[in-house]
C-alpha cells in the first residue's frame, strides 16, 4: 500500500492528489505502475470511496494517471512534468477565479 500522509482536518481528495503526484516525482511510483484499487485505498485509510474516486478522476484529468476499464488506474506512460505544472497552476488559478491570471498561465 502507498505511504500517504492524510490529515483528516483537511480536504482528503486534494491530499490524495498531492501525495500521489509527490510519489511520482520522487520516483516511488513509476510510469505504468497501478494505483491501489478504490476500495482498498478507501478501506486502508478509512476514507470514503467518493474521496478516492474524486482524487483518481482529478489525477486523470491532469494527465497524471490513466484508467483502464476493469483494471483500475495507473501512472500515465507519458507524464510531462512541465505540462503537469501548467495544469496544476491552472487548477489553482481556477480556484481563485481570476480570468486574467488563468490567461497568463497558459501563455507561459
Amino acid at each position: 500500500m502507498l505511504l500517504l500522509r492524510i490529515d483528516r482536518k483537511g480536504n482528503i481528495q486534494n491530499q490524495l492528489v498531492t501525495n500521489i503526484i509527490d510519489l511520482i516525482n520522487q520516483g516511488e511510483l513509476k510510469f505504468g505502475d497501478y494505483l491501489p484499487s478504490i476500495r482498498s485505498m478507501s478501506d486502508h485509510f478509512s476514507i470514503s470511496r467518493s474521496s478516492v474516486i474524486g482524487a483518481y478522476e482529478k489525477l486523470a484529468s491532469l494527465g497524471v494517471v490513466q484508467s483502464k476499464e476493469r483494471s483500475g488506474f495507473f501512472v500515465a506512460a507519458i507524464f510531462d512534468r512541465e505540462l503537469h505544472e501548467r495544469r496544476r497552476m491552472y487548477s489553482l488559478l481556477i480556484t481563485i477565479k481570476d480570468p486574467m491570471m488563468v490567461k497568463d498561465c497558459w501563455n507561459m
